[in-house]
């Protein structure tokens, strides 16, 4: 399955286990949070808030390229980095100088974003780049994206037309689709822990 990482314990996982899949699920949401954001110290997605329309262009900038690879973001560095330094340099905090399997970021830029196919129509690239630039002033409306977008496949009914719409219903229902996972790993964190108060000696 795409989107929003899933981590599905089961009745073997042990209480830490669990706690570690809920704490990665929450880090992992994070990754859609614009930089100026994280700035902010967030360290959960219910913290953002309301958060600002540059910010939420900024995550539709992430998935866009979600919707490209069919992959959630920075899924191809976790193999390399944890999710903390991932999370340090999106903002710029942390530099990162292990050598990685992608193009973000640039010679010469101190942020990184996920990685951006390299047969993407360079078009397509452009405007993913300019809606996640690091000055929140510098994005797109979400307007000029659309404008954007229908200039680069004018004919109705087709991929962008169904790109445009789904990007606007995952982007809207994003937030809800992580407190629900955050909740149901919630309550499987209490089923373990009941568990194994069970089975402890008396």
């Amino acid at each position: 399955q795409h989107g929003v990482p899933k981590f599905i314990p089961n009745q073997d996982c042990t209480a830490e286990e669990v706690e570690e899949g809920i704490e990665n699920s929450i880090k992992s949401a994070l990754f859609y949070t614009a930089p100026e954001i994280l700035h902010t110290g967030v360290t959960h997605p219910d913290h953002v808030g309301g958060g600002t329309i540059q910010g939420d262009m900024y995550s539709l900038a992430i998935i866009m390229v979600e919707v490209l690879t069919h992959e959630a973001p920075y899924q191809d560095l976790l193999d390399f980095l944890e999710m903390d330094d991932i999370l340090a340099a999106i903002t710029g905090r942390k530099k990162i100088t292990a050598q990685l399997p992608q193009a973000w970021p640039k010679a010469g830029s101190s942020i990184m974003r996920p990685t951006i196919p390299p047969d993407c129509d360079n078009e397509y690239r452009k405007l993913v780049e300019s809606i996640w630039v690091e000055d929140p002033h510098e994005r797109p409306s979400f307007q000029q994206v659309l404008k954007k977008l229908n200039a680069l496949s004018p004919q109705q009914g087709d991929l962008m037309d169904n790109l445009v719409s789904m990007l606007e219903k995952y982007s809207t229902n994003l937030e809800a689709i992580v407190a629900e996972r955050t909740a149901e790993l919630a309550a499987e964190k209490q089923k373990t822990e009941d568990l194994v108060c069970r089975m402890l000696p008396k």
